[in-house]
């Protein structure tokens, strides 16, 4: 799945001292939170490559919805210790997407959203 592949990238770049300690708990929290921004994105836009836009170079609007999403899903206490190496570790990962990938995850949500 593209979106498990997307999750273990953002995992890759964290600088947390989970890093070391790879947990299943952290890469679940990761895929909800790679899901959760995608969803956000396709419902903006529809397009493929209009996401490849918003995900390489978010606007300060973009930058902020993506902190919130962060806050929500860690929560404050985490978010206060490790929102910020989250957040760079999903941007950066967001510089490296294409439109293909985004056109795979989009169906992945679709499939996931049926199942649910």
């Amino acid at each position: 799945m593209v979106i498990e592949r997307i999750a273990q990238q953002v995992q890759d770049k964290l600088k947390v001292e989970q890093k070391v300690f790879v947990d299943p708990a952290t890469i679940m929290l990761i895929i909800t939170l790679v899901s959760t921004i995608i969803s956000a994105i396709q419902k903006c836009k529809s397009k493929p490559e209009e996401a490849v836009l918003v995900a390489q170079y978010p606007d300060p609007k973009e930058q902020r919805m993506l902190k919130k999403t962060i806050r929500k899903k860690l929560g404050w206490i985490k978010y206060w210790k490790e929102g910020d190496s989250y957040y760079e570790a999903v941007v950066a990962t967001g510089k490296n997407l294409t439109a293909g990938d985004f056109d795979v995850a989009y169906g992945e949500l679709r499939t996931m959203e049926f199942r649910a």
